[in-house]
């Protein structure tokens, strides 16, 4: 793709499991569709206003019954149209354990789960093949076309609860360990969620997100914002977290989501356990050191969780010296007057 075309309008899944295999999808072998006959990603074209990611997400479940909430951007691909003029595919990363025999399918022959290995022996759309040694690391990555001028960049923004308590030596915080499909399972977190959208404010979705998951009731002017974390992923998406503390609640916490939670437990702030996430590591370090902003940049071979030996990413940027600011505003209105 050239460096400014346009954004894709076609979206397709490169599946992962935990062997490192890939969910490959053997398309039908008829005249009048793209790549007949050779195996493929799943995919397909985005309809209406729908977003890519939306796109994405429609065409799993439609095509082989699948839902899954780790999707996240990976690379541009293309593909050749039925015209013979190239398309640009938007391909989102994921990971899934399951059978591919037993998927649903509506279209196509088949999935099978393939080893890298495999792939280079299999009669393969040509972008697909593009997108399998990319993942490998056998090809460099393509240039990212940059929106069209009348799109903006747009980044979720996410809440993050932390439930504070008096401990023996100090503060703790309540951690949940992920679990099922979800993006970092396995590793430990906080009550955490995206802003549903327009209707409800950061300090409503964390009072929301904080019931769903341990069901306790927090009551809004119970919540502190301590800091907000400009975060990238190792795979490059980036998002906006807003990170508040809460010290009084009612109710005990509880697992209120046993396939997104496996267990919780009380951490010192300054004692965390290193099989964290990092985005949610960065989060408390800068409200241990009393900062309200941090940047949380990962490059694409740092590990999701915070290790002891990995780089730490935390940027804790200053905050504004108020006192620096006397006479600011008569200097304003001054300016105003001339």
């Amino acid at each position: 793709m050239p460096p400014h075309g346009p954004e894709p309008a076609q979206a397709a899944a490169l599946i992962v499991n935990t062997a490192g295999q890939y969910l490959l999808h053997l398309r039908d072998n008829k005249p009048g569709i793209a790549c007949p006959g050779m195996w493929s990603l799943i995919g397909g074209q985005r309809e209406g206003t729908e977003s890519l990611h939306e796109a994405i997400a429609r065409e799993l479940g439609q095509e082989i019954g699948l839902t899954l909430q780790n999707l996240v951007p990976f690379t541009i691909s293309t593909r050749t149209a039925l015209d013979g003029t190239p398309e640009a595919v938007q391909v989102f990363l994921g990971h899934w354990d399951g059978d591919a025999s037993a998927l649903p399918l509506t279209e196509g022959v088949m999935c099978h789960w393939a080893t890298p290995e495999l792939t280079d022996r299999l009669l393969m759309d040509p972008g697909t093949a593009a997108v399998l040694r990319q993942h490998r690391g056998l090809a460099p990555a393509p240039p990212h076309p940059r929106p069209a001028a009348s799109e903006r960049f747009a980044a979720p923004i996410d809440v993050h609860a932390a439930l504070v308590r008096p401990g023996t030596t100090g503060w703790e915080v309540l951690l949940t360990r992920r679990a099922g499909n979800v993006y970092a399972s396995g590793l430990w977190h906080m009550p955490s969620g995206h802003v549903d959208g327009s209707h409800e404010d950061v300090v409503e979705a964390l009072v929301r997100e904080t019931a769903e998951e341990t069901g306790v009731v927090v009551a809004p002017h119970n919540v502190q914002i301590a800091s907000i974390v400009h975060h990238r992923s190792p795979q490059g998406s980036v998002r906006m977290g807003i990170f508040g503390v809460v010290r009084s609640w009612e109710g005990k916490p509880q697992i209120r989501e046993p396939h997104l939670c496996s267990e919780m437990a009380w951490y010192p702030l300054d004692r965390l356990p290193s099989d964290m996430v990092a985005y949610a590591h960065a989060g408390l370090e800068a409200l241990l050191a009393g900062r309200n902003f941090a940047i949380h940049f990962q490059e694409s071979d740092d590990p999701i969780a915070h290790l002891v030996d990995s780089p730490n990413r935390v940027r804790l940027m200053p905050a504004t010296d108020s006192t620096l600011l006397g006479g600011l505003a008569e200097g304003l209105d001054v300016l105003d007057r001339q």
